[in-house]
């Protein structure tokens, strides 16, 4: 899964912390208000869909208790990872976080950030530094405002896990490291909700623990819990046609392949619970529709739901035109109703509640389906304006799919594959550690073609729909 699933995630994890009170000098400090726990992360695991993974600017992972955030390159600024906090001006909240910088120059130092807008670029940073010292600030998108210059303060311990603490009570604010109040401030408002925390670069930092809570009465509204995107995938691939059809040799290869990545974890570590894999006897007519039909009803606004054909299509005059037909594994030669019209994949998949859908075929004149949806499709992606749609084709409208026995597979689906799992580094044409749906369309027509024509045949792949270009798919591993 991306997850990000997201990024996706990112395309797709707004989350939500509070803070619970720890004990010790600061609550000694300051009066102990009723605190009002919503959510609570100890790192154990990545079930609230943090971005990680080894990016441009960053790496990044959740391993032992501990998320470990490194930022990569020096002519980057200062990396954050973010989270969509319940902050409310008129509410009283308190804010912890625990975290220490395991490499990089002392003095750069590492932050807590709250109240804040990434979009606008927005947010207040409470910093601790390994030479003992700490600043707070805030920018309000054109310059800063030092609340506190750099200080230090006994209460930092050097190259060792620190906890910041920021409580509004009233209309004050207090900070506190390690339980011993440091500054305190008139409370000045929000520019936004976000909590996150803050990587210089070309060094590296852990978090521990991360708590949002609200003091003294309840939070309003009560906030669900945070949902985390899955994938859903219905595979299929026909090589051994019941009747005299022609067979195919690499099909079940390929589907196989595309199994085994979205199986990985830079494929989303989809559990087995989520994928219905059908290959030859399996991949009759009704299994594949309702497989696809559970699926696609199973999903949830924010999965991403794809379905995945190899095998052989065929493409019927029907009313003057032509008509794309998958053909499951018991297809007859002659009946269409046998076959399965492109019209009846669509319907179902266009009903799914999942915003994000990916449609992948690797049969012959499957851009057959682009020709018809070009049209009358138009208008219904006009009325999806949060809903995203891309469709993948092997060949278009006249051309077959080509296998080789040098690839053991059909080209079209190598190269899917390829770029997918990463080895393929020159498909990640912006450097950013992710193949875009964009980016895996060019790198899989461009070598599809090319490859087509060294053996004396023709294939362009075709791609159609209402999606974002940018949209992740896959992962490219890179060294550290």
């Amino acid at each position: 899964m991306f997850n990000l699933q997201s990024l996706f995630l990112q395309s797709a994890g707004k989350i939500i912390f509070i803070f619970f009170m720890l004990g010790g000098c600061f609550s000694v400090l300051l009066a102990q208000p009723d605190v009002y726990k919503v959510f609570e992360e100890n790192f154990d695991d990545n079930r609230h869909g943090w971005l990680v993974g080894d990016r441009a600017k960053t790496y990044a992972q959740i391993r032992e208790g501990v998320f470990y955030l490194e930022g990569k390159r020096e002519r980057y600024n200062y990396s954050r990872r973010m989270v969509q906090g319940f902050l409310r001006e008129s509410q009283d909240f308190q804010i912890e976080i625990r975290m220490r910088q395991v490499s990089g120059t002392a003095q750069k130092g590492y932050a807590l950030e709250w109240g804040g807008n990434s979009l606008d670029n927005v947010f207040y940073e409470f910093w601790l530094r390994n030479d003992g010292q700490y600043s707070i600030d805030k920018f309000d998108g054109r310059e800063f405002t030092d609340y506190a210059p750099w200080t230090p303060s006994a209460a930092i311990k050097i190259n060792d896990f620190n906890l910041l603490t920021v409580r509004k009570q009233g209309d004050k604010l207090s900070y506190a490291i390690n339980g011993e109040e440091v500054f305190t401030m008139n409370f000045t408002g929000f520019f936004g909700s976000e909590v996150g925390f803050i990587v210089p670069p070309l060094a590296a930092i852990e978090v521990d623990y991360l708590k949002i809570s609200t003091l003294d009465a309840p939070p309003q509204p009560v906030i669900p819990k945070a949902e985390v995107p899955n994938i859903w995938l219905v595979l299929v691939g026909v090589a051994d046609y019941l009747h005299e059809v022609g067979d195919l040799s690499f099909t079940v290869n390929d589907v196989m392949a595309l199994k085994n990545f979205y199986e990985s974890p830079n494929g989303g570590a989809v559990p087995a619970t989520n994928i219905t894999l059908l290959t030859d006897k399996e991949a009759t007519r009704d299994n594949i529709l309702n497989a696809l039909r559970q699926r696609a009803q199973a999903a949830k606004p924010l999965d991403l739901l794809v379905f995945y054909f190899a095998g052989h299509g065929r493409a019927p005059v029907l009313n003057e035109r032509r008509v794309l037909h998958l053909l499951p594994y018991e297809y007859d030669g002659i009946n269409n109703q046998t076959a399965i019209p492109y019209t009846e994949i669509q319907q179902i998949i266009e009903q799914s509640p999942a915003k994000k859908r990916l449609w992948i075929m690797d049969a012959c004149h499957s851009g057959g389906a682009l020709e018809k949806m070009s049209g009358d499709m138009r208008e219904l992606y006009r009325d999806l304006e949060e809903r995203e749609i891309a469709v993948l084709a092997s060949s278009n409208l006249n051309q077959t799919s080509l296998e080789t026995s040098e690839h053991q597979r059909g080209i079209f689906s190598y190269y899917l594959t390829e770029a997918l799992v990463g080895g393929a580094k020159e498909a990640d044409e912006d450097r950013d550690g992710f193949v875009s749906i964009l980016e895996l369309f060019t790198y899989v027509k461009n070598n599809t073609v090319s490859t087509a024509k060294a053996n004396n045949h023709q294939q362009t792949p075709q791609i159609d729909g209402k999606f974002n270009v940018r949209l992740p798919i896959g992962q490219v591993h890179r060294e550290k």
